[in-house]
């Protein structure tokens, strides 16, 4: 396929595979992007009985989370099926890794400049939209939060500190 695809014009391939966010739109991911993501999980109500646990304990201690934002992603934790949800659901299948490549280039940008782990935590929260405005919306931004922590895509996975 790759022989072929290389005679083919960016158009054509779009047309074939879908629009493909470049880097520097992954750069430029806000939370206008983010928006219907929050819009759909704070309009949802969580499962009455979530079946998943806490975040993991050994990855929290990997990154030297402090007991708060541990707190904060817990309460994540309740909505965080409602993210994977929309994102299954989500006519664009790229969108979802689009979001996460976001993340990680956020995170790993607040990691380059030596800010804190709970500073980072603080800084992704704002980048995923703030911690004002409804009830809703702040648990919206904290199901975001634990869905891509849960997922390892912001901050270190604890399997790969743990053999280093």
């Amino acid at each position: 396929m790759r022989a072929v695809a290389m005679g083919l014009e960016l158009h054509q391939l779009e047309d074939l595979f879908g629009p493909v966010p470049s880097q520097r739109t992954l750069e430029r991911l806000d939370f206008a992007a983010l928006r219907p993501v929050l819009i759909a999980i704070q309009r949802q109500e969580p499962p009455a009985d979530p079946p998943l646990g806490a975040p993991s304990p050994l990855k929290l201690q990997n990154n030297a989370l402090s007991d708060d934002a541990a707190a904060l992603l817990r309460q994540g934790r309740r909505r965080e099926k409602l993210v994977q949800d929309f994102f299954d659901a989500w006519p664009d299948p790229s969108f979802g890794e689009a979001i996460a490549q976001g993340f990680r280039n956020r995170y790993q940008a607040l990691k380059s400049v030596g800010l804190g782990p709970d500073e980072i935590f603080g800084e992704l929260q704002a980048f995923a939209g703030g911690m004002d405005g409804e009830p809703s919306r702040q648990a919206a931004v904290l199901a975001v939060l634990s869905y891509f922590f849960e997922s390892c895509d912001i901050f270190e996975d604890a399997l790969q500190d743990a053999s280093a």
